[in-house]
């Protein structure tokens, strides 16, 4: 008799866990979290700023060292003020690569999303172009003053923001089934 309960009671609870499941499945894609990218045009771009004492701090410029200070505060103002300039001037470029990125949350056929954000980074390209010739400039700047080990944390800090400001995954996913599949087709 135990034992007949005892079966009766775990054939109940997989099949009210299987009809759970079911529910959850049938949901839209937004409740589960796959479907819309939550992607902007000018992360893709790496149109980002930098943030003046933030850099200081993780660099670890000594306090002695005033015109250090001050020669980085200048050229992270001279850089910002330069994105932004590149960010006003192609604000129209962004917002509508913006519109395209949000439709692709409508298609399902990942081949076809990755065609249609393939197109938004041919658009996005001369603007990436600019955002790094600008990076190079800086990075010039702040070579010619700092030492060989604040340059390398400046480096890793600027390698982390990129990282940070990136897309998020979805998009990084449906690129990554882009490239996987040009590599099958060559």
């Amino acid at each position: 008799m135990r034992k007949i309960i005892f079966t009766l009671i775990i054939l109940y609870s997989i099949s009210i866990s299987s009809q759970n499941y079911s529910n959850i499945k049938s949901l839209p894609k937004n409740e589960i979290g796959q479907g819309i990218l939550h992607v902007n045009a000018s992360s893709i771009a790496g149109i980002f700023y930098y943030g003046q004492e933030k850099v200081i701090k993780k660099i670890k410029i000594k306090v002695k060292d005033g015109s250090k200070k001050t020669l980085i505060i200048k050229g992270i103002k001279k850089y910002n003020e330069a994105i932004k300039e590149l960010s006003d001037s192609n604000a129209k470029e962004l917002s509508d690569i913006d519109v395209i990125i949000k439709s692709t949350a409508t298609i399902k056929d990942n081949k076809v999303k990755a065609g249609v954000l393939k197109i938004a980074s041919v658009f996005i390209e001369p603007i990436k172009n600019e955002v790094d010739i600008l990076e190079k400039k800086l990075n010039d700047n702040f070579n010619t003053f700092l030492s060989e080990k604040e340059f390398k944390k400046w480096m890793k800090y600027q390698s982390y923001l990129k990282e940070k400001n990136q897309p998020k995954i979805a998009v990084k996913r449906v690129l990554r089934y882009e490239q996987q599949t040009k590599v099958i087709r060559n």
